[in-house]
Protein backbone atom coordinates (compact mmCIF):
# COMPACT_ATOMS: atom_id res chain seq x y z
CA UNK A 1 0.00 0.00 0.00
CA UNK A 2 1.39 2.89 -1.04
CA UNK A 3 1.67 5.99 1.92
CA UNK A 4 2.65 9.26 1.51
CA UNK A 5 3.95 10.53 5.03
CA UNK A 6 3.49 13.83 6.25
CA UNK A 7 6.07 16.32 6.76
CA UNK A 8 7.41 17.45 10.07
CA UNK A 9 5.43 20.57 11.47
CA UNK A 10 6.77 23.00 14.01
CA UNK A 11 2.94 22.95 15.74
CA UNK A 12 2.00 19.91 17.31
CA UNK A 13 -1.02 18.66 15.71
CA UNK A 14 -3.07 16.26 17.74
CA UNK A 15 -6.84 16.32 16.12
CA UNK A 16 -6.36 14.46 12.89
CA UNK A 17 -9.39 14.42 10.20
CA UNK A 18 -9.62 11.41 7.59
CA UNK A 19 -11.23 11.90 4.28
CA UNK A 20 -12.06 9.64 1.44
CA UNK A 21 -13.10 11.76 -1.91
CA UNK A 22 -14.79 10.19 -5.10
CA UNK A 23 -12.18 9.14 -7.99
CA UNK A 24 -13.35 12.06 -10.16
CA UNK A 25 -12.14 15.33 -10.96
CA UNK A 26 -15.13 16.88 -10.13
CA UNK A 27 -14.89 15.41 -6.62
CA UNK A 28 -11.55 15.19 -5.77
CA UNK A 29 -11.22 19.20 -6.53
CA UNK A 30 -13.58 20.21 -3.56
CA UNK A 31 -12.49 17.19 -1.31
CA UNK A 32 -8.53 18.53 -1.84
CA UNK A 33 -9.57 22.09 -0.96
CA UNK A 34 -11.67 21.45 1.88
CA UNK A 35 -8.84 19.13 3.42
CA UNK A 36 -5.80 22.34 2.48
CA UNK A 37 -8.54 24.44 4.53
CA UNK A 38 -8.95 21.91 7.25
CA UNK A 39 -5.00 21.98 7.53
CA UNK A 40 -4.97 25.32 7.85
CA UNK A 41 -7.17 25.09 10.74
CA UNK A 42 -4.34 23.32 12.47
CA UNK A 43 -5.73 19.50 11.92
CA UNK A 44 -3.56 16.80 10.51
CA UNK A 45 -4.54 15.46 7.40
CA UNK A 46 -5.39 11.46 5.76
CA UNK A 47 -6.80 10.90 2.50
CA UNK A 48 -8.27 7.69 1.44
CA UNK A 49 -8.55 7.26 -1.93
CA UNK A 50 -8.55 4.25 -4.56
CA UNK A 51 -5.40 3.54 -6.95
CA UNK A 52 -8.18 4.70 -9.86
CA UNK A 53 -7.76 8.04 -10.74
CA UNK A 54 -5.42 8.88 -7.75
CA UNK A 55 -4.14 12.35 -7.44
CA UNK A 56 -0.66 13.27 -7.30
CA UNK A 57 0.53 13.06 -4.09
CA UNK A 58 3.43 15.12 -4.02
CA UNK A 59 1.57 17.93 -4.69
CA UNK A 60 0.35 17.58 -1.34
CA UNK A 61 3.21 16.54 0.85
CA UNK A 62 1.66 18.02 4.10
CA UNK A 63 -0.94 14.96 4.11
CA UNK A 64 -1.00 11.17 4.73
CA UNK A 65 -2.41 9.54 1.89
CA UNK A 66 -3.61 5.75 2.02
CA UNK A 67 -5.25 3.82 -0.76
CA UNK A 68 -7.80 1.31 -0.26
CA UNK A 69 -10.70 -0.85 -2.27
CA UNK A 70 -8.69 -1.45 -5.16
CA UNK A 71 -5.04 -2.63 -4.63
CA UNK A 72 -5.40 -6.26 -5.67
CA UNK A 73 -5.15 -5.70 -9.54
CA UNK A 74 -5.85 -9.21 -10.04
CA UNK A 75 -9.30 -8.73 -8.50
CA UNK A 76 -11.72 -9.29 -11.14
CA UNK A 77 -14.55 -7.33 -9.99
CA UNK A 78 -13.09 -3.91 -11.00
CA UNK A 79 -9.96 -5.22 -12.49
CA UNK A 80 -11.69 -5.68 -16.11
CA UNK A 81 -13.36 -2.44 -15.99
CA UNK A 82 -12.85 0.38 -18.70
CA UNK A 83 -11.03 3.46 -16.98
CA UNK A 84 -12.60 5.64 -18.67
CA UNK A 85 -16.50 6.47 -19.85
CA UNK A 86 -19.53 5.25 -18.11
CA UNK A 87 -17.77 2.08 -17.71
CA UNK A 88 -15.53 2.97 -15.39
CA UNK A 89 -18.29 4.33 -13.52
CA UNK A 90 -19.58 0.98 -12.49
CA UNK A 91 -16.69 0.57 -9.78
CA UNK A 92 -18.59 2.83 -7.62
CA UNK A 93 -21.39 -0.09 -7.81
CA UNK A 94 -18.66 -2.31 -6.62
CA UNK A 95 -17.06 -0.07 -3.84
CA UNK A 96 -20.27 0.19 -2.53
CA UNK A 97 -21.46 -2.57 -2.34
CA UNK A 98 -18.19 -4.89 -1.33
CA UNK A 99 -15.71 -2.12 0.55
CA UNK A 100 -17.40 -1.74 4.02
CA UNK A 101 -14.91 -4.34 5.57
CA UNK A 102 -11.88 -3.35 3.98
CA UNK A 103 -12.76 0.36 4.72
CA UNK A 104 -13.49 -0.46 8.51
CA UNK A 105 -10.15 -2.26 8.41
CA UNK A 106 -8.64 0.69 7.47
CA UNK A 107 -10.24 3.11 9.69
CA UNK A 108 -9.03 0.86 12.77
CA UNK A 109 -5.49 0.56 12.07
CA UNK A 110 -5.53 4.68 11.41
CA UNK A 111 -7.49 5.00 14.70
CA UNK A 112 -5.09 2.82 16.76
CA UNK A 113 -2.36 4.82 15.42
CA UNK A 114 -3.02 7.97 16.16
CA UNK A 115 -4.10 6.83 19.82
CA UNK A 116 -0.51 5.62 19.80
CA UNK A 117 0.46 9.00 18.46
CA UNK A 118 -1.19 10.74 21.42
CA UNK A 119 -3.70 12.00 18.37
CA UNK A 120 -6.75 11.70 17.96
CA UNK A 121 -9.37 11.28 14.98
CA UNK A 122 -11.97 13.57 15.24
CA UNK A 123 -14.21 12.65 12.17
CA UNK A 124 -14.43 10.57 8.60
CA UNK A 125 -15.32 12.93 5.88
CA UNK A 126 -16.61 11.14 2.75
CA UNK A 127 -17.93 12.27 -0.61
CA UNK A 128 -21.91 11.90 -0.62
CA UNK A 129 -21.82 9.57 -2.71
CA UNK A 130 -19.75 7.18 -0.91
CA UNK A 131 -23.32 5.75 0.96
CA UNK A 132 -21.37 2.60 2.60
CA UNK A 133 -19.56 4.59 4.94
CA UNK A 134 -22.32 5.51 7.01
CA UNK A 135 -22.40 2.05 8.44
CA UNK A 136 -18.80 1.85 8.96
CA UNK A 137 -18.84 5.12 10.94
CA UNK A 138 -21.26 4.02 12.94
CA UNK A 139 -19.83 0.84 13.67
CA UNK A 140 -16.51 2.55 14.79
CA UNK A 141 -18.63 5.43 16.95
CA UNK A 142 -16.42 7.91 14.76
CA UNK A 143 -18.52 10.59 13.35
CA UNK A 144 -19.04 10.78 9.29
CA UNK A 145 -19.68 14.16 7.58
CA UNK A 146 -20.40 13.76 4.03
CA UNK A 147 -19.53 16.83 1.15
CA UNK A 148 -21.79 17.21 -1.39
CA UNK A 149 -19.74 18.71 -4.44
CA UNK A 150 -22.97 20.07 -6.99
CA UNK A 151 -25.40 22.37 -5.97
CA UNK A 152 -27.81 22.39 -2.67
CA UNK A 153 -30.93 22.38 -5.99
CA UNK A 154 -29.69 19.43 -7.25
CA UNK A 155 -29.74 17.47 -4.04
CA UNK A 156 -33.30 18.37 -3.64
CA UNK A 157 -34.40 17.47 -7.11
CA UNK A 158 -32.15 13.67 -6.11
CA UNK A 159 -34.48 13.64 -2.52
CA UNK A 160 -37.95 13.87 -4.42
CA UNK A 161 -37.54 11.59 -6.65
CA UNK A 162 -40.11 9.37 -5.00
CA UNK A 163 -42.45 12.47 -5.00
CA UNK A 164 -41.77 13.13 -8.87
CA UNK A 165 -42.34 9.36 -9.37
CA UNK A 166 -45.86 9.70 -8.06
CA UNK A 167 -46.38 12.60 -10.37
CA UNK A 168 -45.65 9.65 -12.95
CA UNK A 169 -42.49 11.45 -14.06
CA UNK A 170 -40.53 8.65 -14.21
CA UNK A 171 -43.27 6.07 -15.31
CA UNK A 172 -42.71 8.64 -18.63
CA UNK A 173 -39.18 8.04 -18.57
CA UNK A 174 -39.39 4.55 -18.82
CA UNK A 175 -42.06 4.98 -22.02
CA UNK A 176 -39.67 7.12 -23.82
CA UNK A 177 -36.08 6.25 -23.04
CA UNK A 178 -33.78 4.28 -25.10
CA UNK A 179 -30.05 3.41 -23.51
CA UNK A 180 -27.82 3.34 -26.32
CA UNK A 181 -23.88 2.93 -25.74
CA UNK A 182 -23.38 4.45 -22.02
CA UNK A 183 -27.18 4.39 -21.19
CA UNK A 184 -27.25 8.38 -22.48
CA UNK A 185 -28.96 8.45 -25.16
CA UNK A 186 -32.92 9.47 -25.75
CA UNK A 187 -35.54 9.17 -28.15
CA UNK A 188 -36.86 12.12 -29.69
CA UNK A 189 -39.42 13.62 -26.97
CA UNK A 190 -40.93 15.97 -29.20
CA UNK A 191 -44.40 15.03 -30.05
CA UNK A 192 -45.28 14.33 -25.96
CA UNK A 193 -46.96 18.03 -24.83
CA UNK A 194 -46.14 17.14 -21.57
CA UNK A 195 -42.88 17.09 -21.40
CA UNK A 196 -43.34 20.91 -22.19
CA UNK A 197 -45.43 21.21 -18.40
CA UNK A 198 -43.44 23.05 -15.87
CA UNK A 199 -42.61 20.90 -12.41
CA UNK A 200 -45.21 22.23 -10.02
CA UNK A 201 -42.54 21.49 -6.99
CA UNK A 202 -39.38 22.56 -9.25
CA UNK A 203 -41.31 25.36 -11.17
CA UNK A 204 -37.86 26.44 -13.11
CA UNK A 205 -37.64 22.85 -14.04
CA UNK A 206 -39.68 21.37 -17.63
CA UNK A 207 -41.00 17.92 -16.99
CA UNK A 208 -38.54 16.94 -19.73
CA UNK A 209 -35.58 17.95 -18.18
CA UNK A 210 -36.89 15.27 -15.27
CA UNK A 211 -36.88 12.80 -18.07
CA UNK A 212 -33.52 13.65 -18.59
CA UNK A 213 -32.20 12.66 -15.75
CA UNK A 214 -32.83 9.18 -16.70
CA UNK A 215 -34.12 7.60 -13.62
CA UNK A 216 -36.63 4.95 -14.11
CA UNK A 217 -39.43 3.77 -11.92
CA UNK A 218 -37.85 0.64 -10.65
CA UNK A 219 -34.72 1.33 -9.23
CA UNK A 220 -31.98 0.79 -11.27
CA UNK A 221 -27.90 0.86 -10.95
CA UNK A 222 -27.44 4.69 -10.76
CA UNK A 223 -31.40 4.87 -8.99
CA UNK A 224 -30.59 2.96 -6.46
CA UNK A 225 -27.16 5.10 -5.61
CA UNK A 226 -28.63 8.00 -5.50
CA UNK A 227 -31.70 6.51 -3.34
CA UNK A 228 -28.97 5.42 -0.51
CA UNK A 229 -27.21 8.66 -0.88
CA UNK A 230 -29.79 10.51 0.17
CA UNK A 231 -30.73 8.44 2.88
CA UNK A 232 -27.36 8.23 4.53
CA UNK A 233 -26.98 11.95 3.56
CA UNK A 234 -29.70 12.47 6.48
CA UNK A 235 -28.30 10.05 9.01
CA UNK A 236 -24.92 12.08 8.79
CA UNK A 237 -23.37 13.93 11.61
CA UNK A 238 -23.10 16.85 9.26
CA UNK A 239 -23.12 18.05 5.32
CA UNK A 240 -20.84 20.27 3.60
CA UNK A 241 -22.06 21.81 0.66
CA UNK A 242 -19.69 23.30 -2.18
CA UNK A 243 -21.95 26.49 -2.49
CA UNK A 244 -22.67 29.71 -0.40
CA UNK A 245 -25.33 30.87 1.11
CA UNK A 246 -25.97 33.71 -0.85
CA UNK A 247 -26.53 31.70 -3.92
CA UNK A 248 -28.66 29.03 -2.68
CA UNK A 249 -30.22 30.77 0.61
CA UNK A 250 -33.74 29.46 0.01
CA UNK A 251 -32.63 26.15 -0.69
CA UNK A 252 -30.29 26.00 2.35
CA UNK A 253 -33.54 26.85 4.37
CA UNK A 254 -35.69 23.93 2.83
CA UNK A 255 -32.44 21.70 3.63
CA UNK A 256 -32.07 22.99 7.34
CA UNK A 257 -35.73 22.76 7.86
CA UNK A 258 -35.79 19.11 6.32
CA UNK A 259 -32.75 17.31 7.26
CA UNK A 260 -31.96 16.92 10.91
CA UNK A 261 -28.19 16.64 9.92
CA UNK A 262 -26.52 20.65 10.17
CA UNK A 263 -25.38 21.82 6.92
CA UNK A 264 -22.40 24.05 6.24
CA UNK A 265 -21.84 25.82 2.79
CA UNK A 266 -18.09 26.79 1.83
CA UNK A 267 -17.60 28.14 -1.58
CA UNK A 268 -14.39 26.31 -1.38
CA UNK A 269 -12.80 28.22 -4.72
CA UNK A 270 -12.80 31.23 -2.63
CA UNK A 271 -9.77 30.08 -0.67
CA UNK A 272 -8.16 27.18 -2.88
CA UNK A 273 -7.20 26.84 -6.24
CA UNK A 274 -7.89 23.38 -8.06
CA UNK A 275 -4.71 23.54 -10.42
CA UNK A 276 -2.63 20.87 -8.63
CA UNK A 277 -5.42 18.52 -7.91
CA UNK A 278 -6.03 18.22 -11.99
CA UNK A 279 -5.69 14.26 -13.05
CA UNK A 280 -4.42 15.46 -16.58
CA UNK A 281 -1.49 16.83 -17.69
CA UNK A 282 -1.90 20.43 -18.59
CA UNK A 283 -0.91 20.85 -22.19
CA UNK A 284 1.81 23.46 -22.86
CA UNK A 285 3.02 22.99 -26.10
CA UNK A 286 0.94 25.93 -27.07
CA UNK A 287 3.17 28.51 -25.00
CA UNK A 288 6.46 28.52 -27.90
CA UNK A 289 4.09 29.44 -30.59
CA UNK A 290 2.53 32.42 -28.54
CA UNK A 291 5.55 33.27 -27.01
CA UNK A 292 6.62 33.94 -30.96
CA UNK A 293 2.81 36.03 -32.05
CA UNK A 294 3.27 39.72 -32.16
CA UNK A 295 1.65 41.81 -29.17
CA UNK A 296 -2.33 43.23 -29.83
CA UNK A 297 -1.56 46.34 -29.10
Amino acid sequence: METQTETTNTVRRNQRIILFPLPYQGHINPMLQLANLLYSKGFSITILHTNFNKPKTSNYPHFTFKFILDNDPRDERYSNLPLHGMGAFNRLFVFNEDGADELRHELELLMLASKEDDEHVSCLITDALWHFTQSVADSLSLPRLVLRTSSLFSFLIYASIPLLDDRGYLSLSDNTMAPILDGLGYHDLSNNKRLEEQVEEFPMLKVKDIVKMGFKREKDGAGGMIDNMVKQMKASSGIIWNSFKELEESELETIRRDIPAPSFPIPFAKHFTTSSSSLLEHDRSFFPWLDQQPPNL
